[in-house]
């Protein structure tokens, strides 16, 4: 329930950020400012599972590069999952 409510606060902050993010560099900043943090907090009071781990692993993959925070529906090619 927690990381539920994470994932979601966490997709409406970055929507506002997509729009002012033209780069990796950017967006990766953002990353390490925003995403990380939170998910340290949450994960303090909620101990993640592996699941979720992995789900939040391919999110802030596919936020860096491609803007969209959600894990893609197949992994990038090249790429071990």
């Amino acid at each position: 329930m927690a990381w539920e409510k994470a994932f979601a606060a966490l997709r409406v902050r970055l929507v506002l950020a997509e729009a002012k993010t033209n780069s990796v560099q950017q967006r990766a900043a953002i990353a390490a400012a925003v995403i990380v943090p939170k998910m340290l907090y949450v994960a303090r009071h909620a101990w993640p599972t592996e699941e979720i781990i992995k789900q939040a692993d391919w999110s802030i993959i596919n936020y860096v590069w491609k803007t969209k925070f959600m894990a893609p529906d197949h992994p990038p090619a090249g790429w071990v999952q």
